[in-house]
């Protein structure tokens, strides 16, 4: 099916690569890769980390595997700007994240440039969970809007993690096994074994597989004391594999590959906050296939496709729950939800000394479908849905150029002045056409300074689901999804300082506001014949008119990002990060379509206030100031200590109340801050085998990250590694 589905959507339009092959690391030495390492993704032409004008963090294969991560979320909650849901958690639970202030919903995650999400959930985000970092070369993090280059989603910035290609010749090999605990009662077991074969021709094979067992803590908090309440309680487990092949060439003016990756997990899951349920469980699998095609025309032109899909399948299923010692509530749900999405480019990159030009041009292919079945043993009630006959898709044709220019083509007393550029069309089989376009110009204050600003817009498209649910209720024939939904709109603005001090400290400062217009929200709708202070309140009456999607409001987020790293003589590293944001949320009445609420009013599920006047959120929920910092000392040769200081700042988090009128919303509640220390220890044992332990929150902190959720203590962790 995915073979079809992706030799299907590989002709029509073909897409402009970020990388598609790999490059020979000049030095594992954070110090070489701070100031001479190159990334692509800001740009999609290379260039070094220090005269990139955005902000942008590139993880290192070895800044990975001493991190202990076994997902992206683990890994990215210690990174510059991210606010980062679920990570300290049991794992399987949802996990989320939001950068800049912006959800991840609105940002874009990537696998060697092609996007990964579920175009079956609710939001057409990807939970954070399912992408373990096997087989990862490096990350590379743009932060800001960067729709322009890369399309729908990319409003808070872009994630593209680069996979590993070939290597030195022979048969190179990689074996981690990695067993801890986080909490009492709890364990985990995870497995990475690499393979690469490489010929002396160029061709290579590589094949990796990854195996996580987590016996885990129960999800939801337990807050009941009183003696002899009936409870539920258990342990909500994780399992998941990943398994990958890849072929390729690299070659003096080839490179080649494609690869293939199927990715499998089980979770026991809660009902939600505070509520425990012993029998919820959600399967995910996904198969996604890449490929890509760099050949170099001449000096100065290189020609680049890439492409590839996924298709993600996801099951929930909730079997007849406990309530009583003896007594089950005799309901059960199955979902089966399926979304596939395809992207293929096609990229021209033309570079000289003064001029880098990149056109391209392809794409983007989405659908959804899903089944689900509901039994109610109380009510003697049965229903079923199925999306199979709707044909629900999108697809999206793009050209874009971007060019970066150096002011010396004027005048040689221009040479420090440079400007990017960049403008996209799109023409969407849903909302038409419409462009957008970045404007950034940038200074070379000195060889060791960069003076930047920002000027872009950006745009994300209504899920699937958001636009055509059909969900309708059976008073007013409104349905859930709403196909009238724009594309929500952004204009981001930034101002940067990048600055080398010696050859031993990097400082870079940012500030940045963002504003998205025509966000899309969820809304409640109520008969517009009654008054707002009686409606919904005699229940012998319906006033309910349903719910649905609306575009509504402006957002505004602003913020300050400050990171450093430095080396201390020979031994000690530094690197830490701090992050100022807030944020505010603003609705106006005449935004409302009445052509679809059909005048009734309108009431917003996230604070349940009605638009009848203005009205404003000041701070938006599970944002939070934080800062981190890294302290590597280097004991020998063969052996380093670490320390990783991780604070969050007070935040609100959102939780679902009945006491909101007529019908319950969303309510917040300000959790406090924390501090998390974590400490490893990582010794060369020989030259082929490695020995390090963690222990994550050293001090037992306590502390709530999700309103309604436990959190890990206390972890221990010890990995071996062997190599050949």
């Amino acid at each position: 099916m995915l073979l079809n589905n992706f030799f299907r959507w590989s002709l029509p339009g073909l897409a402009g690569i970020i990388c598609t092959y790999g490059r020979a690391q000049n030095s594992d030495t954070i110090k070489n890769y701070l100031i001479e390492e190159v990334m692509i993704s800001a740009t999609r032409t290379e260039k070094k980390i220090l005269e990139i004008p955005r902000s942008v963090t590139l993880i290192t294969k070895q800044e990975i595997q001493k991190s202990g991560a076994i997902n992206l979320a683990e890994l990215l909650s210690h990174q510059e700007n991210f606010n980062v849901i679920g990570p300290n958690q049991t794992p399987g639970t949802n996990q989320s994240f939001f950068m800049r202030g912006i959800s991840g919903e609105q940002s874009m995650v990537m696998i060697d440039g092609i996007r990964i999400s579920d175009p079956s959930s609710v939001n057409n985000a990807v939970d954070l969970s399912e992408i373990s970092l096997i087989g990862i070369d490096r990350i590379e993090i743009v932060r800001g809007a960067h729709s322009t280059l890369y399309g729908s989603s990319a409003i808070g910035g872009v994630i593209n993690l680069i996979t590993e290609k070939g290597s030195i010749p022979g048969l190179n090999m990689n074996l981690n096994i990695d067993a801890g605990m986080f909490g009492k009662g709890t364990g985990q077991l995870t497995e990475n074994l690499n393979l690469n074969y490489t010929f002396n021709n160029g061709f290579y094979v590589n094949g990796h597989l990854f195996r996580s067992d987590v016996r885990g803590l129960d999800a939801a908090l337990d807050t009941v004391t009183t003696e002899g309440v009936f409870k539920n309680n258990d342990r909500d487990d994780f399992r998941k594999t990943d398994a990958v092949a890849r072929i390729g060439y690299q070659g003096n003016n080839l490179n080649v590959y494609m690869s293939y990756k199927n990715a499998s997990q089980f979770s026991d899951i809660d009902q939600e906050a505070f509520i425990n349920d012993e029998n919820n469980k959600v399967e995910l699998s996904r198969d996604l296939l890449n490929y890509g095609i760099d050949y170099k025309l001449s000096e100065n032109m290189h020609l680049i496709l890439n492409g590839g899909g996924s298709i993600v399948t996801r099951t929930n299923e909730n079997d007849s729950s406990l309530i009583s010692a003896i007594a089950y509530d005799r309901n059960y749900y199955k979902g089966t939800f399926k979304g596939s999405l395809f992207n293929n480019e096609l990229q021209l990159n033309y570079d000289r000394e003064n001029t880098k030009i990149v056109f391209g041009g392809g794409a983007y292919y989405e659908a959804m479908t899903s089944h689900s079945y509901t039994y109610s043993g109380f009510w003697n009630y049965e229903s079923e849905t199925d999306l199979d006959t709707l044909d629900l898709h999108s697809l999206l044709f793009n050209a874009y150029i971007s060019a970066d220019i150096s002011g010396k083509i004027i005048s040689n007393r221009l040479d420090a002045l440079s400007l990017m550029m960049g403008l996209r069309f799109n023409s969407d089989n849903r909302n038409g056409k419409y462009f957008t376009f970045e404007f950034n110009p940038y200074y070379k204050l000195s060889g060791k300074s960069i003076l930047f600003a920002s000027l872009a817009t950006g745009f994300n498209s209504p899920s699937l689901y958001k636009l055509y649910t059909p969900e309708v209720y059976y008073t007013s024939g409104i349905t859930r999804g709403n196909p009238a939904l724009e594309p929500e709109k952004s204009l981001s603005a930034e101002l940067g300082l990048k600055q080398l001090i010696g050859h031993n400290l990097v400082l870079t400062l940012s500030a940045y506001q963002n504003t998205l217009m025509n966000s899309i929200r969820y809304v409640y709708l109520w008969d517009s014949e009654i008054g707002l202070d009686t409606v919904g309140m005699d229940w012998m009456r319906d006033d309910y008119r349903g719910d649905t999607y609306l575009n509504l409001g402006r957002m505004t987020t602003r913020g300050i990002e400050f990171s450093l790293w430095t080396m201390i003589g020979n031994k000690i590293t530094v690197k830490g990060n701090l992050i100022l944001q807030q944020g505010s949320l603003e609705y106006m009445p005449d935004d409302i379509d009445i052509s679809v609420t059909r005048g009734h009013h309108v009431q917003l599920y996230e604070s349940g206030k009605f638009l009848d006047q203005q009205a404003k959120i000041d701070r938006l929920a599970r944002r939070y100031d934080c800062f981190n910092l890294y302290v590597g000392y280097q004991i020998g040769k063969s052996s380093d200590l670490a320390l990783n200081i991780n604070h969050t700042g007070k935040k609100d988090d959102i939780f679902y109340s009945m006491m909101i009128m007529p019908f319950g919303a969303l309510d917040t509640r300000l959790l406090d801050s924390y501090t998390l220390y974590h400490l490893s220890f990582r010794q060369q044992i020989s030259k082929s085998v490695t020995l390090s332990l963690r222990i994550q929150n050293l001090f037992n902190k306590s502390y709530t990250e999700l309103l309604g959720y436990s959190t890990r203590g206390r972890g221990f962790y010890l990995n071996i590694g062997f190599s050949l």
